[in-house]
């Protein structure tokens, strides 16, 4: 039989997920008037759905040398 040792008391870390689900969590840090830049018309359509469900309002604007999307919260 293969003896072990048991541990107790660590914390269990949080689920690791695929795709943008960290990210999400960031867009709580965003304060009125912030801005950020996303590389995608479909990353900003996320966040914008992600800020109608938890209470915050976002505009977006495609940037015109074509970088990407810019980002900011509103309220």
């Amino acid at each position: 039989m293969t003896s072990f040792r048991i541990d107790k008391g660590l914390a269990i870390p949080p689920t690791q997920r695929r795709g943008g689900r960290p990210l999400a969590s960031r867009w709580d840090t965003l304060e009125v008037g912030d801005s950020v830049l996303l590389d995608s018309e479909h990353r900003a359509k996320t966040a914008e759905q992600w800020a109608q469900r938890n209470g915050r309002v976002f505009t977006r604007q495609k940037q015109p040398d074509g970088s990407g999307y810019r980002l900011w919260r509103k309220a």
